[in-house]
């Protein structure tokens, strides 16, 4: 989710946010850590992979035999502003009904205002033949020969990259900005494959890039000794060496894999049900970054309750510079930093609310994006509209009914500015132009809310914790969201999914 708010819009969410005294963040445990071993990495072994999931959701571990695993050797040079390089190697498995004569990667980095560069592609230890399309944002590997379902084959490559130092495309989520690395789809990965064919088009520059299944990563990562490292997944190994350090990160199921790093990060965690919570800003940040970690403890709480336990055993939370509010990624996000600063010229004594409202909504996208996934692309109300309204369900019960009403008008007032508000909720990103916006997150939940006043909220909700656990790991849809409403309501929705959605 990039999402962008107005101060007229922030004048509109009247909430009450608790004041707490500054508190000095933990330091970042250093002396007394037991090393692990840093050692190669190796394929299907769901133990690998137990860290990073909570007891109840450490059957997934057995569900997906077929899910693609990716091996990643990634390189940090010292002078950060130099080309990173890396080795990727990934398993594939045809889990479609047909056979495939190519497989495709998407270099995300080359549209994000960075560079990728990919040599020495092989299929099974055997050169293969690739071509670049959609302006070097695709790399297509031909195959040898057909791959029928079922079958699997290993694809490996080196690759360099180099991250821009100041915003590029896609709101600046690539970037070596004020001392914070952040690493956003950085390395070659495989899109999903559905009716259509390869994803493999060209992405808008509004809205969110990925169209993923799930995967299985290993990432080792060789960095500075003095890079605070956070990623998706679960730190398993790690060693130091002449001012180096080597990180292995496991990480699945998950739909992409993100990392991000500064020298300054400083940490505030707390655990929550199993779960443990990280908060990681920048020095003179410690009230902004409690602030975080206290609002992820009651969204993590009021999320279970509503939608289903959340399945991985961390949560990080990075202030991060870019050109948004906020990011989402599998068991991290990243927060635009200056949301951290106490004294904040542009949004004024709303920042701890808007703060607030960004982080939740983030967080939400761990249930809507994270363990259900969708064509951000094709399909952004899917996970977006879902996490907007999911936004107003914990204002209910946090902040209490009135002060809640606030993001209704928010809504309203993000319609009223369009020039045609009454536009479809299911079109794709590029439809939209300039009301991309406020359709998506203004009309979006302002359906749910609507709906919600026909059927019952209790029933909405219902039917919202069904979508999340009968879509568990795979590609949400509008017709699997209205399937799961109309269960729940046992109603035929079709007239107002027609007024409101289906183009």
């Amino acid at each position: 989710m990039k999402i962008k708010f107005t101060l007229v819009c922030l004048l509109m969410i009247i909430l009450c946010s608790a004041c707490r005294a500054g508190v000095d963040p933990a330091p970042l445990p250093t002396e007394g850590r037991v090393e692990a071993e840093y050692s190669e990495p190796t394929w299907g072994e769901p133990k690998s992979y137990a860290a990073n999931l909570t007891p109840g959701a450490q059957k997934a571990l057995e569900q997906f035999p077929g899910a693609s695993e990716y091996h990643i050797q990634l390189e940090i040079p010292e002078t950060l502003t130099l080309p990173f390089t890396g080795q990727l190697e990934v398993r594939y498995t045809n889990q479609e009904t047909v056979p495939l004569e190519e497989i495709i990667f998407r270099l995300f980095a080359n549209y994000n205002g960075g560079a990728i560069i990919v040599t020495d592609v092989e299929v099974d230890q055997t050169p293969a033949v690739t071509s670049l399309e959609t302006s070097d944002t695709t790399l297509a590997v031909q195959l040898p020969e057909p791959l029928e379902a079922g079958e699997a084959v290993t694809v490996s490559m080196g690759f360099s990259m180099s991250v821009p130092t100041e915003f590029g495309g896609n709101y600046g989520l690539l970037s070596y900005i004020d001392e914070i690395l952040v690493l956003d789809l950085f390395y070659p990965m495989i899109p999903a494959y559905d009716e259509f064919g390869w994803y493999r088009q060209y992405p808008s520059s509004a809205g969110d890039l990925t169209y993923n299944d799930i995967a299985f990563y290993q990432v080792q990562v060789s960095a500075p000794e003095n890079l605070v490292l956070v990623a998706s997944g679960s730190e398993v190994a790690r060693q130091t060496s002449d001012g180096r350090q080597q990180v292995s990160f496991a990480a699945g199921p998950v739909r992409d894999f993100f990392l991000a790093g500064s020298s300054q990060f400083t940490l505030l965690s707390a655990e929550v049900g199993g779960v443990t919570l990280n908060s990681y800003a920048l020095p003179g940040n410690a009230r902004h970054q409690q602030y975080v970690l206290d609002h992820l403890q009651s969204g993590l709480v009021v999320f279970e309750d509503l939608f289903g336990a959340y399945p991985y055993t961390e949560f990080d939370v990075v202030s991060s510079p870019m050109q948004a509010l906020g990011i989402e990624y599998p068991g991290i996000v990243g927060i635009f930093k200056d949301l951290y600063l106490e004294d904040n010229e542009k949004y004024g004594s709303f920042t701890t609310t808007l703060l607030e409202t960004v982080v939740i909504h983030e967080l939400a996208h761990q249930w809507f994006y994270g363990v259900v996934g969708n064509n951000q692309q094709a399909l952004p109300w899917v996970d977006e509209a879902v996490t907007q309204y999911s936004v107003y369900l914990y204002g209910n019960q946090v902040w209490g009914e009135e002060n809640a009403e606030g993001l209704i008008e928010d809504w309203q007032r993000r319609m009223a500015s369009l020039e045609d508000s009454e536009q479809p909720l299911g079109m794709a990103v590029d439809e939209y132009g300039r009301d991309y916006s406020g359709i998506i997150y203004g009309r979006g939940p302002y359906f749910f809310y609507q709906l919600g006043m026909e059927i019952g909220e209790d029933v909405l909700i219902a039917g919202l914790a069904d979508y999340y656990q009968s879509n568990m790991w795979g590609i949400g849809t509008t017709d699997s969201i209205q399937d799961s409403l109309e269960g729940a309501c046992e109603c035929d929705l079709t007239v107002y999914f027609e007024e409101w959605v289906y183009p």
